[in-house]
């Protein structure tokens, strides 16, 4: 949220003595300050164009999700990278510890890249997807008898998502 980000500027008073510090030495130090701060303005500002060209794209991709609640479609740090023209470390650097609200909620960044798992059409679909159905299976369960990780493997494919019981029990 830029409106609430603090804004970095050099304060004008001390640029001011660049003019008329007392000896070369001290107006090439100033100088030198001066540079290093511009240089860190820069910084500030390039990361936070990245992360909004990075929202920007992540929200592209999943207009389902925020527009409909749909299931997140697959996508990896390193797609999302090669549609931004950045190198994979630094999409990842800027996404970690990072967190959006939407809904009421914060999310954290991360959560939005998922790998894709072939669903018996041929169609991608996100781990996320999965997940969302073993939830659901789990809720509708009878408490007395729980359904084993294979119970829900079988539920899964019946829904046309073959998985793994290694992967039931791991997103269990």
């Amino acid at each position: 949220n830029s409106r609430l980000a603090r804004r970095l500027a050099l304060d004008e008073q001390n640029c001011a003595l660049l003019q008329t510090a007392g000896s070369e030495r001290d107006r090439q130090y100033l100088r030198a300050k001066k540079a290093e701060a511009q240089q860190l303005i820069r910084a500030v500002q390039e990361r936070e164009n990245t992360m909004v060209r990075l929202l920007r794209t992540l929200a592209d991709s999943q207009p389902g999700y925020f527009l409909r609640r749909e299931p997140l479609q697959p996508m990896t740090l390193t797609q999302l990278a090669e549609r931004l023209g950045l190198s994979l470390s630094t999409v990842s650097r800027a996404v970690q510890g990072k967190c959006i609200q939407f809904e009421g909620r914060s999310i954290p960044l991360r959560r939005f890249f998922t790998a894709a798992i072939t669903a018996a059409d041929g169609a991608a679909v996100s781990s996320e997807n999965v997940r969302r159905h073993i939830a659901r299976f789990i809720q509708a369960e009878d408490p007395e008898k729980p359904l084993s990780d294979e119970a829900l493997r079988a539920a899964l494919e019946a829904v046309q998502l073959p998985v793994s019981r290694r992967t039931v029990a791991k997103y269990r």
